[in-house]
């Protein structure tokens, strides 16, 4: 493959961005700068008439899956690329605790998956507690760590639900269930200076392994820092954001929790696009699920 060389024919054009980053490439580029570069080439991309909704998977130059989407906060007619490396994903907190029973670990707390039965048969909740049940909710079930109910109701959206001991019982599938349980704040704290270790020397890895030649030229000289005004600089933020969440190493939020975050980020997009204010929604976060309504 020749490279393409970005330092003459890319970056003196408008918002060209090569990252390399621990997991992979991350580009934004205008159409016809990502497809000079090979990604897409001939194809339509996301937004465009015929085209796909959201986003584009294809293979690039090198033989590597990527992910095409428009870039909204980066400005109009630009597009982001997510390549992903194989065999640089971040290590799941993932372990068998018992006979059909997986268990990840978060500093806050964990997170058990299994049947009602295999569940039940580890002691870590009753049977008769799961969503469904008479008297329960049907997807999600809060329990005090005294065993009662959150203000005498099963509700999931609640400050103590997030107490040392809390349990969160939600329905994952028509069988399968999800328990989470939150550790002491001591615990919590040696867990996320575990974790932090454990991000920093898998990124120390990441960075050390040969990577696959980028699909173009980069330059390396530092750019001067420019003065951007709050309203680019919130946007800049949000975008920052949008990367993170999309992140193929870290672990997968649930759907309800994506579809609230990205609704709460549209509202602070419009926000400063139209640059107007808006009233951001207290919020709680229960595991990897944020509630935008008070308890």
């Amino acid at each position: 493959m020749t490279a393409t060389n970005c330092t003459n024919n890319l970056h003196d054009a408008p918002v060209f961005k090569y990252h390399q980053l621990p997991w992979g490439d991350l580009i934004y580029g205008t159409k016809e700068q990502l497809q000079r570069i090979g990604i897409a080439a001939g194809m339509t991309f996301p937004g465009e008439p015929n085209g796909p909704k959201s986003r584009l998977r294809v293979t690039d130059p090198r033989g590597f899956m990527a992910r095409v989407e428009v870039a909204e906060l980066m400005g109009d007619g630009l597009f982001s690329v997510s390549i992903p490396f194989p065999g640089r994903e971040r290590p799941e907190p993932l372990s068998n605790f018992a006979f059909g029973v997986k268990k990840r670990e978060y500093p806050w707390g964990d997170i058990f998956t299994g049947t009602a039965e295999s569940l039940s048969a580890t002691g870590l909740v009753r049977r008769d507690q799961l969503p469904g049940q008479p008297g329960m909710r049907k997807a999600i079930v809060t329990i005090l760590a005294d065993g009662s109910f959150p203000k005498g109701a099963p509700t999931a959206n609640c400050s103590e639900a997030r107490e040392p001991g809390a349990i969160r019982i939600s329905r994952k599938s028509k069988a399968i269930y999800e328990v989470s349980i939150h550790v002491t704040r001591e615990e919590e704290e040696l867990r996320r200076d575990k974790h932090s270790r454990a991000d920093r020397e898998w990124e120390a890895r990441m960075m050390a392994l040969p990577r696959p030649e980028p699909l173009c030229r980069i330059n390396q000289e530092r750019e001067e820092p420019r003065a951007l005004d709050p309203r680019r600089m919130g946007l800049l933020t949000l975008d920052a954001l949008d990367i993170q969440l999309n992140n193929p190493g870290c672990a997968p939020l649930s759907k309800e929790s994506e579809a609230n975050i990205q609704r709460l980020i549209g509202d602070l997009r419009t926000a400063f696009a139209e640059a107007t204010f808006v009233k951001i929604p207290k919020y709680t976060v229960n595991g990897n699920v944020v509630y935008l309504s008070k308890c």
